[in-house]
């Protein structure tokens, strides 16, 4: 019960997540009307989720290294790699929301 109430939460927080980034995304256009400091926003919030990949990416990369040195064993649910995975490609937007309010205040020239 408890597992399935932390699963709950977790997408909640994530989906409301989504939301945010999307009504940011949507106020930070009308207001900015396309000028050149909301495209340096965006480029530099779309680099960090470049980044974010890339962290994940190395991080399997080392996992199945080390694994194949050290020779490991272990089984792994195919429903527990598709919701570890639904969970990084949400966590996108959580990422995205925060480097847009940090570049924003950044690179705000008002």
């Amino acid at each position: 019960m408890i597992i399935n109430f932390f699963g709950f939460l977790v997408i909640l927080i994530l989906g409301f997540f989504i939301w945010a980034n999307d009504n940011l995304k949507r106020k930070m256009k009308n207001e900015k009307k396309e000028n050149d400091s909301w495209k340096i926003v965006i480029f530099k919030s779309n680099a960090v989720i470049i980044k974010f990949y890339q962290v994940i990416a190395l991080m399997i990369f080392v996992t199945f290294f080390v694994g194949t040195i050290i020779n490991l064993n272990f089984m792994i649910k195919f429903s527990e790699v598709v919701i570890a995975a639904a969970l990084v490609f949400m966590s996108q937007n959580m990422i995205e929301y925060f480097s847009l309010k940090f570049f924003c205040k950044k690179y705000d020239n008002t």
